[in-house]
């Protein structure tokens, strides 16, 4: 189909539908962003409060439990915090560009502004075929980047869990021995 033969409303309403699918994905990946900074705080916190304890109270069989548990609390809680620190995702801001590339900014591509007096030219629907072609792409790209983030933050909440329940049962190790 050429653009002579395109439906003017069909192209326009897939380019506003193509820019509100891209502003949800960027909003989920902020979203994400925030629980990821909630959970690193958290274990953060909950590291610098359980990492100044001193020594091993307990003799023994219970000693040896205590090392083992409460070093693995200390070392989950940490990879709990790594990984949900949003600082170590590659961040990708998405251009708005006629040709494909990887984008650095936000902005328009160089070739873009460049352009602009020969695009005045061409048909609207073409430009506008050609921008949401683009920001399919885009889609795909901040998609890829969310995945990640649900990845990491399902796996940050494991760690975290599972350092808090060691955390638990050094306090009854505690608890009872004493």
């Amino acid at each position: 189909m050429t653009s002579g033969d395109a439906n003017p409303e069909t192209v326009r309403a897939l380019l506003d539908e193509t820019r509100w699918m891209l502003e949800e994905e960027r909003a989920e990946g902020a979203r994400l962003d925030t629980r990821l900074a909630v959970l690193t705080g958290f274990a953060g916190l909950t590291l610098a409060l359980i990492a100044p304890t001193f020594g091993n109270p307990l003799p023994g069989v219970s000693g040896i439990f205590f090392d083992v548990f409460y070093t693995g609390a200390l070392l989950l809680l940490a990879l709990a915090a790594l990984l949900s620190a949003s600082v170590l995702f590659k961040v990708k801001i998405i251009w708005l560009d006629l040709a494909p590339g990887n984008p650095s900014r936000t902005g328009a591509g160089e070739e873009l502004l460049d352009e602009l007096g020969r695009l005045s030219d061409e048909p609207t629907m073409q430009v506008e075929r050609r921008i949401t072609a683009t920001l399919a792409e885009r889609i795909e790209e901040q998609r890829a980047g969310n995945d990640l983030r649900w990845t990491r933050f399902r796996l940050a909440v494991l760690a975290l869990v599972s350092a808090l329940l060691l955390v638990a049962a050094v306090a009854i190790l505690v608890l009872f021995a004493l």
